[in-house]
């Protein structure tokens, strides 16, 4: 599939329906601002600093000039969650959807990207996120993705990667989750593309065990499923 087809196709798929109607053809009821996804959000962020020693170096070396990316954020949510916690960083977001980037919340600074062919400098981010996007990649292009994530990354950052490695009835909606593969799978594409497994949360390994119960699925914090890997760029 040609650049040209893949952004056809995004743009026909990722669109108002995908992101805002009401769970037909996604998880999505309706992806922005609210109670529940602020939490879901603002709450993955704050884990995230709190629980992961590499991110909590980071802050305390650089705490001035941290910058972060998330791939594939959509409307910002997450990119948004970050801004907030950490008011002196400079956060972006971006998403291949023309939809999720042009009704983006007005906290997050998006631009529209394909992450497998990014249009950002060599290691130019501390930190790049990349939560329940990797999944929507074919198998034989999630290595150039990944390359892109160490490419951008600087010298001793972090990415967290959570792809989703399991199917049920209210993922499988969605079919534009073609690479559903299991976590050993996801490993070893992360480490043939030379970035290092550097560590899981404390609540992230406690909390593995609830990731087939009904609460968990239906809160689904992005920073403690059971796909979440912390990478470096080593």
């Amino acid at each position: 599939m040609t650049g040209q087809e893949t952004e056809e196709r995004a743009h026909g798929y990722y669109n108002e329906g995908y992101f805002d109607g009401g769970q037909t053809v996604s998880n999505y009821f309706h992806y922005g601002h609210s109670l529940t996804s602020d939490l879901r959000y603002g709450l993955s962020a704050l884990h995230l600093i709190v629980e992961t020693r590499g991110f909590r170096a980071l802050l305390e070396r650089d705490r001035l000039e941290i910058s972060i990316v998330d791939l594939g954020g959509a409307k910002g949510l997450l990119a948004s969650a970050f801004q907030k916690v950490l008011p002196g960083a400079r956060v972006l977001n971006t998403d291949l959807s023309l939809y999720a980037t042009q009704n983006t919340v007005p906290e997050a600074r998006t631009f529209r990207s394909d992450i497998r062919n990014l249009p950002l400098p060599d290691e130019s981010f501390h930190i790049v996120t990349c939560v329940d996007v990797l999944e929507h990649l074919r198998g034989d292009t999630v290595p150039k993705a990944l390359l892109e994530i160490r490419r951008i990354l600087k010298q001793g950052g972090f990415g967290i990667l959570v792809p989703n490695i399991g199917e049920d009835e209210a993922w499988s909606k969605d079919k534009s989750h073609v690479t559903i593969k299991g976590r050993e799978w996801w490993k070893e594409r992360i480490i043939e593309s030379g970035l290092e497994i550097a560590e899981e949360t404390r609540l992230g390994r406690a909390l593995m065990g609830l990731s087939n119960t009904y609460l968990f699925k239906r809160i689904s914090f992005p920073s403690i499923s059971p796909g979440l890997f912390i990478v470096r760029k080593s």
